[in-house]
């Protein structure tokens, strides 16, 4: 099933929705963020480097695309998906930018970590 992200602007999407517990990713060393980070908080902008992934943990986190034409939302996320893994595993930067919204908890795991 194709986003909306990927129907127009294909290879934008830097988030993939995993089937893992998050609290069980690979035992891999990480920090909490959270619980409960304030709307808006952002986790990554647009152009910046990978420094790791996110491991979306509960609540939404809202995808925004700064191009052409005026900003908005791409996509949103909720809980389980892992945001940044294709940009981490390729060094390429962040294709958009991720605001955290109400009560959203997420979890970091370093890049030299993955």
């Amino acid at each position: 099933m194709q986003s909306r992200l990927d129907q127009e602007r294909p290879g934008v999407v830097t988030a993939i929705t995993s089937q893992v517990e998050p609290r069980s990713v690979g035992g891999s060393p990480r920090d909490q963020i959270g619980p409960g980070l304030s709307q808006g908080r952002q986790l990554f902008q647009q152009g910046n480097e990978v420094s790791g992934v996110y491991v979306v943990e509960s609540g939404l986190v809202r995808f925004f695309y700064h191009g052409p034409k005026p900003t908005a939302t791409v996509e949103v996320a909720g809980p389980g998906t892992i945001l940044g893994l294709s940009e981490s595993m390729s060094g390429e930067r962040h294709r958009v930018t991720a605001e955290a919204g109400d009560y959203t908890s997420v979890a970091f795991i370093p890049r030299n970590s993955l």
